[in-house]
């Protein structure tokens, strides 16, 4: 929010740009490069605004009463920033990293541009399509898919009403990165190509320059409602505008967060608020989203067992569930190779998964998670959608009683398969 400040100076935005930068690139690559997206299109779109304007008098004239413009000159981002931040992002990723992150981005950016053409408005394959449109069950998730969409319209008519209505002169800058991040959000909706993340993550990102318009086009279209119904006393009751958005937005915090669900037992979803309830009262496929989601102590135990006796390094490792990147193999046991191979898939080189259609495996161990043992549940993982099958663990293929159960610690087991 510093870059649209006008009590600060030039100089003092591109430094705390600077910082900024150097704080997301080291944090998460994903964000850093949808940020760049982002940082080039606004670049682009002022100076192109800026170009329009001065080659036309009654078009300046007109842009000024709305938008201020400042000329590329003043414009706290440059070419050599642009320049800077994609250097610092090459450097970071290739030699820091050991450059498999870098080639991790480099094997999705060109997966994306290769299917451009024939999946980019693949709807059948949309994520964010998925999410808004699969089943859900429930009469109280599904209100919160329309609280959900019902924030997405406020947010672009708040774009529009800022851009075409709002009185005084607003901020080129501010303009230009609204509309680059709502592009984002769409562009996230409707192909799986655009971004490697969850769109809900991608919504979030998107939030941090989107929200106030949501308040601004919730405004703007209550009022207009009001307006053309005549009830203008409202403006000043209990049922104002302004209190009717801070209603709204009460109820979408409590559904958003899951104490609806929790207060309903109603297949609640909070890891903070409900993983008691889940495990009293959830579905299989609440349990399984549970321990998607968790660190589970009993099964880093058993992972780490595994890679201290391993007897050679290309021995597999067998799951019947999928959890991101698999920590409990990876991270904490040290499993060599399978880390960001595994963040998005269920097999790595050396994890393999199975599943209740799997007959036979090959050579090597089988970790018996919590879920599966306690719980009786495994699941399968479809990362285009962000889909998850599950299964119950019992109604497996494999003859797990032929195996011999080298490792057990009351909450995982593990198994050698000869």
């Amino acid at each position: 929010m510093v870059i649209f400040a006008n009590n600060i100076n030039t100089i003092q935005k591109r430094v705390f740009f600077i910082l900024f930068a150097l704080s997301l690139i080291l944090s998460h690559y994903g964000t850093s490069y949808l940020f760049f997206i982002s940082l080039l299109f606004v670049y682009i779109f002022i100076l192109i605004f800026d170009k329009l304007c001065n080659s036309r008098r009654a078009m300046l004239t007109a842009a000024q009463d709305r938008i201020n413009i400042g000329g590329v000159k003043r414009l706290f981002l440059n070419p050599y920033l642009l320049c800077l931040y994609l250097l610092i992002s090459v450097v970071w990723y290739i030699y820091i990293s050991g450059s498999s992150t870098f080639d991790t981005i480099c094997g999705m950016a060109s997966f994306a541009f290769n299917n451009l053409s024939t999946e980019m408005f693949g709807f059948e394959t949309s994520r964010g399509l998925y999410l808004a449109t699969k089943s859900l069950g429930s009469p109280l998730h599904s209100i919160l898919r329309i609280l959900y969409v019902i924030t997405q319209l406020f947010i672009f008519t708040g774009i529009l009403y800022f851009i075409i209505y709002e009185k005084g002169k607003k901020d080129i800058t501010l303009v230009a990165f609204s509309i680059s991040f709502a592009i984002i959000l769409i562009f996230g909706l409707i192909s799986q190509n655009f971004s490697a993340m969850d769109p809900r993550r991608l919504y979030h990102f998107c939030l941090y320059i989107l929200a106030p318009f949501s308040v601004i086009g919730g405004l703007a279209l209550l009022n207009l409602i009001s307006n053309k119904a005549k009830l203008n006393p409202i403006s000043t009751g209990v049922f104002s505008p302004l209190r009717i958005i801070y209603m709204f937005f009460i109820i979408f915090f409590l559904f958003n967060t899951g104490f609806i669900y929790e207060i309903a037992k109603d297949h609640p979803n909070s890891i903070s608020l409900s993983q008691k309830t889940i495990q009293e009262h959830g579905d299989e496929d609440d349990k399984a989203y549970l321990y998607m989601s968790l660190i589970e102590p009993h099964n880093v135990y058993s992972g780490s067992w595994i890679t201290n006796n391993m007897k050679s390094q290309d021995d597999k490792v067998y799951r019947g569930d999928w959890v991101e990147g698999y920590p409990s193999l990876t991270v904490y046991g040290n499993l060599k190779d399978d880390g960001l191979r595994t963040l998005f898939n269920m097999e790595g080189h050396n994890i393999k998964h199975f599943d209740q259609s799997t007959v036979e495996i090959d050579r090597g161990y089988v970790q018996i998670t919590y879920a599966n043992l306690v719980w009786g549940v495994g699941w399968n993982w479809d990362n285009p959608l962000k889909q998850r099958t599950t299964f119950r663990f019992e109604e497996i293929n494999l003859s797990l009683h032929n195996m011999s159960k080298i490792y057990d610690n009351a909450g995982s087991e593990i198994l050698w398969n000869r």
